[in-house]
C-alpha cells in the first residue's frame, strides 16, 4: 500500500449508479459486492454507519478479504459515546479489513486519543490538513495521506494527474496514500481514470475494470 495510491469511492449505495454502473436488474443488497469486483477500497460515509447498527458482518462477507474499508468520522462535535461504540464494533467485526478512520475536519486531541485506542495498532487515523483550490481535501496522520476529490471539480486528466503526483509525493509509512472520489453520485469515469493513472505512476501496465 505504501508504494502506490489506493483509489475508491465515497460510498457505494448511490441511486445514480443504477443507470451508469450497476446493472438494471442488480438487487440493491448486491451493490457492495459488485462495486468490490472493480474497486478494492471504499470510504464509508458517516451516514452509512451512524444510523442504528451498521451491518458490519454482512459488509465483510460481501467483499473479498483483500477489500478495505475506511470510515468517515463525520462531524467531530457529534463523535460521542454511541458513535465510538459503533467504530469499536466495526474494528471488532471487520478486523483487518478496517484500514482506518478519516476526519475531514480537525479532531480535538481527546477524541483523537480515544479513537486511536479503539483502532489500535495496524489502523490509521487521519484528519484534515489542507483544502486545495483544485477541489480536493487532504487529511494526514499515522503515516497516511488521504485525498477526497469532488466529482465535477477535477475531471481533466492533467489536473487529476497533478493531484495524484502531489499525493504520491507525500511522505507516508505503511498506511500509504488513499484517493476517494465523492459526488452525487461519484463519477465512475473519474474513478477509472484515477486507477489507470495510479498504475502508470507506479510503473505498472494498466489493467481492465475488473482489476482495479
Amino acid at each position: 500500500m505504501s508504494g502506490g495510491i489506493a483509489v475508491g469511492a465515497v460510498g457505494w449505495d448511490h441511486p445514480g449508479w443504477a443507470e451508469h454502473f450497476y446493472p438494471d436488474d442488480l438487487p440493491s443488497e448486491w451493490r457492495l459486492t459488485y462495486y468490490g469486483n472493480e474497486f478494492h477500497q471504499v470510504l464509508v460515509p458517516a451516514g452509512y454507519w451512524r444510523q442504528g447498527e451498521a451491518p458490519w458482518e454482512q459488509w465483510r462477507e460481501d467483499v473479498d478479504p483483500s477489500f478495505r474499508f475506511v470510515l468517515e468520522a463525520g462531524d467531530p462535535a457529534r463523535l460521542g459515546g454511541s458513535d465510538l461504540q459503533r467504530i469499536e464494533a466495526a474494528a471488532a467485526t471487520l478486523r483487518e479489513q478496517l484500514a482506518g478512520v478519516v476526519s475531514w475536519q480537525p479532531l480535538p486531541d481527546d477524541r483523537a486519543d480515544v479513537l486511536r485506542r479503539i483502532l489500535n495498532q495496524g489502523r490509521f487515523l487521519a484528519s484534515v490538513s489542507a483544502v486545495a483550490s483544485e477541489g480536493y481535501t487532504l487529511a494526514t496522520g499515522d503515516g497516511v495521506a488521504c485525498a477526497r476529490v469532488e466529482s465535477g471539480r477535477t475531471t481533466d486528466l492533467r489536473d487529476l494527474r497533478g493531484l495524484m503526483q502531489e499525493l504520491q509525493a507525500c511522505a507516508c509509512g505503511e498506511g500509504g496514500r488513499w484517493l476517494f472520489v465523492e459526488g452525487a453520485p461519484p463519477q465512475i469515469k473519474l474513478l477509472r481514470d484515477a486507477v489507470i493513472l495510479q498504475q502508470l505512476l507506479a510503473g505498472a501496465a494498466p489493467t481492465g475494470p475488473d482489476r482495479a
